[in-house]
């Protein structure tokens, strides 16, 4: 019962590796992951009333009969020049120039 038994440096590597690797996978990582878990559930308790709030506000928003209907946008499409500026006189032309104006070229 006392003869020494040999083996290859690889096989002892590989029982060395799959050691650590049961060590950190029954011991210490469970212990991680618990500290993770409760740090994400604290800031996911802190966020939660921000995002209900949000959620809120957006309800309230949309269900309002100010910001529900189109009648705001069409108006100010209607009192805006959309067609007029410097790139909508003979395609880019006017734009160009006023764009190198502004480059200092």
């Amino acid at each position: 019962m006392t003869t020494q038994i040999s083996i290859s440096l690889w096989i002892f590597l590989l029982l060395i590796a799959i050691t650590v690797w049961a060590i950190l996978d029954r011991v210490l990582l469970p212990g991680v992951r618990w500290f993770l878990r409760r740090r994400i559930n604290r800031v996911i308790d802190e966020i939660k009333p921000i995002v209900a709030r949000a959620r809120a506000r957006v309800e309230r928003l949309r269900s309002d009969a100010r910001y529900r209907d189109d009648s705001g946008v069409l108006h100010y499409a209607g009192t805006e020049s959309f067609g007029s500026g410097p790139f909508q006189e003979n395609g880019m032309g006017q734009g160009l120039g006023l764009c190198e104006t502004i480059a200092g070229h």
